[in-house]
């Protein structure tokens, strides 16, 4: 009989518990003597007195990034007070014990052009992740749209994503679009995260 106490961390597989007739029947009877307090993880009765624990479905990257930087809330919030939205600071690489404004994207200017630039961190590329830079001629309209591509590319359009820039596991994206004819325009980068 092995005993011990405190937590277990589970990365994989099936953790198995024999012989654990009373702790089944408790089960059974909806009476748990344990608990399972990981998303994505429930208990399983099988062959009439064994529990095992098995994994019900697999957790998206924000939420693996959640559990540990933004515990709560949603993606909308800002769980460490920082000023970044918890989706931003997700995708830019950040975590709750860093100040991650410095982490924003800049605004530059090339000749004629308007030049947004930001670091993606490749761990929130992801289905369930959309990265769209939004531009418009005042904060309160935003008209146009350029979805940020997961791989490297050259002009999609106007978006270019150099893959392991500035170093590995990270991407620089740069929206380079004319300013023109706009005499005022604006650039914000809008990150969407679905279940």
């Amino acid at each position: 009989m092995n005993t011990y106490s405190g937590a277990t961390a589970i990365n994989g597989g099936t953790l198995v518990l024999t012989g654990a007739t009373q702790a089944t029947t408790s089960i059974i009877t909806g009476t748990p003597l344990l608990a399972v307090p990981v998303p994505g993880y429930a208990l399983e009765v099988f062959a009439g007195n064994q529990l095992r624990l098995v994994q019900t479905s697999v957790p998206s990257a924000y939420a693996t990034w959640a559990s540990t930087n933004a515990t709560s809330g949603n993606p909308d919030n800002h769980f460490d007070g920082d000023g970044v939205s918890n989706a931003v600071e997700f995708m830019l690489g950040g975590n709750k014990n860093t100040h991650d404004l410095g982490k924003l994207p800049t605004v530059s200017s090339s000749g004629a052009n308007l030049v947004f630039t930001f670091i993606r961190d490749q761990a929130s590329i992801a289905a369930s992740t959309a990265v769209t830079v939004e531009l418009g001629t005042t904060l309160g309209s935003w008209s146009g749209s350029y979805a940020v591509p997961d791989g490297a590319a050259a002009n999609n359009p106007g978006v270019s994503v150099v893959k392991s820039s500035p170093g590995a596991g990270f991407d620089t994206v740069t929206l380079t679009v004319p300013r023109a004819p706009d005499t005022t325009k604006f650039a914000r980068l809008k990150i969407v995260i679905t279940p």
